[in-house]
């Protein structure tokens, strides 16, 4: 949800166990990211806001702050790496990417809800799925 807010393009959601995380969303980074690039370097910061959605959203619902598991915290570190590399203050960039999530995912609850429901009912969706789930909230 937070990915396709964003304009991220999102090729898969799943709640089936993955590499020590709970489910997954699949949202490739562009090919050959330069990260002193401007736009390349809000495309990092827009993954990693999507990185760190599925913490943010366990937060929101249960109001404890959440850890991110194994194969995302991975992911979100390799986005932070990528950041730095731009001389973004890491620390602030982490920060602000669980505020920006939770602020999105507070917006757009309803279209969060229903596309819980849907993966409770399919435990995986593909980019048309996921598509016509948010299309229709």
């Amino acid at each position: 949800m937070v990915a396709h807010a964003l304009g991220v393009e999102v090729e898969g959601v799943s709640i089936v166990q993955y590499e020590g995380s709970m489910g997954h969303t699949t949202t490739p980074l562009p090919e050959n990211a330069d990260s002193s690039d401007e736009e390349a370097s809000a495309d990092l910061e827009k993954h990693l806001i999507t990185g760190v959605a599925g913490a943010a959203s366990e937060e929101l619902l249960t109001e404890e702050l959440s850890e991110l598991p194994g194969k995302d915290m991975a992911g979100v570190a390799k986005l932070l790496m990528g950041l730095e590399d731009t001389g973004a203050p890491v620390q602030a960039d982490s920060e602000e990417a669980i505020d920006k999530a939770k602020s999105i995912l507070h917006d757009n609850w309803g279209s969060v809800r229903a596309l819980a429901e849907a993966l409770l009912k399919h435990e995986e969706l593909g980019r048309k799925g996921v598509l016509a789930v948010l299309e229709n909230t």
